[in-house]
């Protein structure tokens, strides 16, 4: 459910931000609309990458804190889900 909420948002989101950008060409002379493009482009993004980023760097765990033994680390090749998951993807052609 939560997806689908994100994803209903990220739809508004994107439709919003197209036809902000399709509008633009009625309003601006045709040798200024790649400033205007990357003007409206960048007032959009700049702000929100800004806020995720310092959201980011003050937020986030630092793993590298986090400190175990190389006895404790070992144990992930005992899970014999581990290596199926492996030989899966190890043996899986990456199509692309």
């Amino acid at each position: 459910m939560t997806l689908m909420n994100v994803a209903l948002l990220c739809g508004f989101g994107g439709g919003n931000f197209a036809s902000s950008m399709s509008n633009i060409s009625f309003f601006v002379p045709k040798k200024e609309k790649g400033n205007a493009l990357a003007l409206n482009a960048g007032i959009v993004w700049a702000p929100i990458l800004l806020i995720a980023t310092v959201a980011a760097w003050f937020g986030m765990n630092d793993v590298a804190s986090l400190k175990a033994s190389l006895k404790e680390r070992s144990i992930i090749f005992k899970r014999r889900h581990n290596w199926i998951m492996c030989v899966l993807f190890g043996r899986v052609p990456l199509v692309g």
